[in-house]
């Protein structure tokens, strides 16, 4: 038997914007919210609901928010009716317009057993791990056989 005694937390969600979101309904489901870059009918169909959308502000908004500095290809799909191109333009002004210094874009995060992570350990002048340095030696490998095939080719 557990011997926990707190309360247990109200997981339920409460109403919120998104639950008036033409999206969330039958038909908005069947539109799909991510179409191929260059698709401009597919973008004009998504478009139409989000425009139609009583919240489409809320999603915007929240898109902005969730994405912040983030590049223009970590932005995905339509939301709030704008394309991840646009929403990275729109982060922009209105970084520019709350007379911030816009951020640097969102670094990635070098993670242990990458390339980027043995980097990081250089950097840092840490050990570098057994994963960081077999992910190095790979990437050497790698490359080197692009070499050879490169230099084959061309003979």
């Amino acid at each position: 038997m557990s011997q926990y005694t707190g309360s247990v937390p109200d997981t339920l969600r409460t109403t919120d914007w998104r639950d008036r979101a033409l999206c969330a309904t039958p038909a908005g489901r069947a539109v799909d919210f991510f179409p191929t870059p260059g698709d401009e009918q597919g973008i004009a169909k998504v478009k139409a609901v989000c425009a139609a959308c009583p919240v489409a502000t809320a999603c915007l908004r929240n898109a902005i928010t969730e994405e912040g500095g983030s590049r223009p290809e970590y932005r995905h799909g339509i939301r709030g009716g704008l394309t991840g191109d646009q929403r990275f333009n729109r982060h922009r002004v209105l970084v520019r317009a709350r007379g911030q210094v816009e951020p640097a874009l969102r670094p990635r995060i070098a993670m242990c057993g990458t390339t980027s992570g043995y980097q990081k350990h250089l950097r840092e002048k840490t050990e570098i791990c057994a994963p960081c340095r077999k992910a190095k030696n790979e990437a050497s490998c790698k490359q080197k056989q692009r070499q050879r095939q490169k230099t084959k080719a061309s003979a």
